[in-house]
């Protein structure tokens, strides 16, 4: 038998309490409180994994963080969040803008092409050109902080 995991963002405590009232006695549900940073983070990994861009090449980790600068910091001039992300990581801007567009590039070949319709449909023309670096953060972001997106964790 599948074993769900349900991840509980805390805060809504009401929600929590209903859904632990509910499924305390199925030994089959694993149910893990985490904070609203922490489930921001699953998201963006996830959402990653399934647009297809590698975890093992660099762009995937300054893209991964240039997300989380853009949420929590509101910051969409990209040269600064190159640059943050360069100092970060010990590395050049120019290494860190490149890293990415070539993340998006693999992405934008291997990806899942009904999550990369529903994300980018509307911004840039699918069938011609990837986005840019810009547009395809920018999207992420929209998505993540619109909460249209959802993990849903099954264990086999």
């Amino acid at each position: 038998m599948n074993k769900i995991k349900i991840l509980i963002v805390e805060g809504d405590e009401v929600q929590i309490e209903i859904l632990e009232n509910y499924l305390c006695d199925n030994n089959d549900i694993n149910i893990k409180h985490i904070t609203a940073e922490t489930y921001k983070k699953y998201l963006i990994i996830n959402l990653l994994h399934n647009l297809g861009v590698p975890s093992n090449i660099n762009g995937y980790g300054y893209i991964r963080k240039a997300i989380e600068l853009i949420i929590s910091k509101e910051e969409n001039n990209m040269n600064k969040i190159y640059k943050e992300i360069a100092n970060e990581f010990n590395t050049k801007a120019s290494n860190v803008e490149s890293s990415i567009r070539y993340a998006i590039e693999i992405s934008w070949n291997r990806g899942d092409i009904e999550l990369i319709n529903k994300i980018f449909g509307y911004s840039i023309d699918i069938c011609k050109v990837k986005p840019t670096n810009t547009e395809y953060l920018t999207s992420i972001k929209e998505i993540i902080i619109s909460n249209e997106y959802k993990i849903v964790s099954i264990d086999k």
